[in-house]
């Protein structure tokens, strides 16, 4: 069999398979990541007071202080994403996934057992310098584990698996909580006795996130390399061919219609498709091309000049997770401080102060978070992702507004109808965009860069998840502790608006395999250059009537 045929019945194959024990190994292995990484944020989000009262004596700090604690991780997100995007692109997904995992490991325990000083760097400054490296790890782990399971998956389950993974965020969070409150319930006594007590408290909640990452660590070492990487970036049509038949036979994936040889069929493109954009000889000998390693050159060629269409594509996966992080960290770091800004509790005891916390959290994660995650997952190849995302926006919107014109009234009279509405809202964070912006650039950019494209777009929502830790408390305080809690909100609430606009720029993937998604077959690139450097060349909705047929 030809290289390009035996590629062509390979991937086929691969978009056609039906879930097997590899693709649940492969969803539960790329999970654990964003396990950490929620239960990271919950717990730091639930220890900082532990700690601000341990060694500060209250909770009430500088609100610079307590943003940078906070954001320094986003900081070493953004980094590790922009990092580990572009090394995933260029030595493989396989030679990277796992060296991220160890760094979490690593910097968690070190982050769980920092000491304060005698002298010197203070202990908050040395928690920022392990929690920059905890970020590092954990934004690494975006862009692989996104493109590992996108590049496994079918074409009909690759929505489901992606957002099955990225669920694994809602078992962290729920993990966080759990934890905390079963510690501080086996510390009351202690804690009431002694306050300081609490600094057994934090390290604990803090140092059990490594658990899953140890378990979970051999199976990232030793997956294989993508078929897809193999196939289209090193040019290794067998090796890739023999990948997956080893997967379909070892962990049980079976095709459909599996005993049949695919082949390349060509169909005429649609009547309205501009003949410019498309010849009938190019689409009768398109098929799978081999791609080389992109560099600066070819970044810029199919980026900017002749890749218009990626250009818009990036710019709007970028600025949707960008304001949808603004608004969605913005809340969830500080979670603790709007329920205790709502009163919840009330009781001023340092244990009443960390235990009203936890259950106010857990009564969150429970009833929004969690319900919102696996809604996804059930929605995402029913209506789409371009919808599912246009609902999250939209309806988190609409709930931002009516809990920023109802803040002060709900303060008073209704702290019930505050956590409804609270919960709400973090249901359609996690059933819509929160997703949806994790998904959609793991599947509509070119193998040659899906993974660096992905960490471009996580960075710049964490470029957001910055702006808004460090710019929020100030405005927040304005006029007292959470005195301009409401102004938050619609400024929140606007970003969502924004992030509603910018989706109209996103692709439907739903249903298409992620050759025709990135068009990668044979003949684009010599038309689109012939057409001049600004013609777009056969564009995703021509793509479509390139067809692989099993016979």
């Amino acid at each position: 069999m030809a290289p390009r045929a035996t590629r062509a019945s390979a991937l086929a194959q691969l978009d056609s398979a039906v879930i097997g024990n590899f693709h649940m190994k492969a969803i539960a292995v790329a999970g654990v990541g964003f396990y950490t990484d929620a239960y990271d944020l919950f717990a730091i989000n639930l220890a900082l007071p532990m700690i601000y009262l341990t060694y500060m004596g209250t909770t009430n700090v500088n609100s610079w202080l307590d943003g940078s604690i906070k954001g320094i991780a986003n900081v070493g997100n953004a980094v590790g994403q922009l990092l580990f995007g572009y090394l995933a692109d260029r030595l493989g997904r396989k030679r990277m996934y796992g060296v991220e995992l160890m760094l979490m490991i690593v910097a968690t325990l070190g982050q769980a057992l920092t000491a304060p000083p005698a002298k010197g760097v203070g202990i908050l400054a040395i928690l920022a310098f392990w929690r920059f490296c905890v970020g590092v790890g954990i934004g690494g782990d975006y862009p692989l584990s996104a493109i590992i399971t996108s590049e496994f998956a079918s074409v009909e389950r690759r929505g489901k698996m992606m957002a099955a993974v990225f669920a694994c965020q809602g078992i962290g969070q729920l993990s966080a909580v759990l934890i905390t409150v079963i510690t501080l319930a086996c510390f009351k006594g202690a804690i009431q006795d002694d306050p300081q007590n609490l600094d057994y408290c934090w390290r604990i909640i803090l140092g059990l996130g490594i658990v899953p990452a140890l378990c979970a660590l051999y199976f990232r070492l030793t997956i294989p390399e993508t078929p897809r990487f193999t196939a289209h970036i090193t040019g290794d049509e067998n090796a890739a061919a023999k990948d997956i038949e080893k997967i379909m036979l070892q962990y049980g994936g079976k095709a459909h219609n599996n005993n049949a040889a695919p082949t390349m069929t060509a169909v005429s493109p649609a009547p309205d498709t501009p003949r410019s954009h498309v010849s009938q000889a190019t689409i009768n000998t398109a098929r799978p091309t081999s791609q080389r390693k992109g560099g600066l050159r070819d970044f810029n060629r199919t980026f900017l000049h002749g890749g218009r269409r990626n250009l818009q594509i990036l710019i709007a996966t970028s600025m949707t997770w960008f304001c949808l992080d603004v608004a969605f960290y913005g809340l969830n770091l500080n979670t603790s401080v709007v329920i205790s800004a709502i009163g919840f509790g009330g009781k001023k005891t340092p244990w009443d102060q960390v235990w009203s916390a936890a259950l106010g959290n857990l009564i969150v994660v429970f009833c929004g978070n969690l319900p919102g995650y696996f809604a996804a997952i059930l929605l995402i190849e029913r209506i789409g992702r371009k919808k599912l995302q246009y609902m999250g926006f939209i309806v988190g919107a609409v709930l931002l507004l009516v809990l920023a014109a109802s803040y002060h009234k709900l303060l008073a009279s209704s702290v019930a109808g505050f956590v409804v509405l609270y919960s709400l809202l973090q249901f359609f964070f996690n059933c819509g965009a929160n997703t949806t912006t994790f998904v959609v650039p793991g599947e509509c950019y070119p193998t040659r860069f899906r993974s660096t494209a992905h960490g471009i777009s996580a960075a710049a929502g964490k470029l957001g998840a910055i702006l808004t830790t460090f710019g929020i408390a100030p405005i927040r305080n304005n006029g007292g502790t959470n005195e301009s809690m409401n102004v938050v909100l619609y400024i929140f609430a606007a970003f969502m608006a924004v992030g509603a606009l910018f989706t109209a720029w996103i692709p439907e993937t739903k249903g298409k395999t992620l050759e025709q998604l990135a068009d990668e077959f044979e003949g684009i690139e010599d038309l689109s250059e012939g057409e001049g450097e600004g013609d777009e060349g056969i564009g995703h909705e021509d793509l479509d009537q390139v067809v692989v047929d099993r016979h």
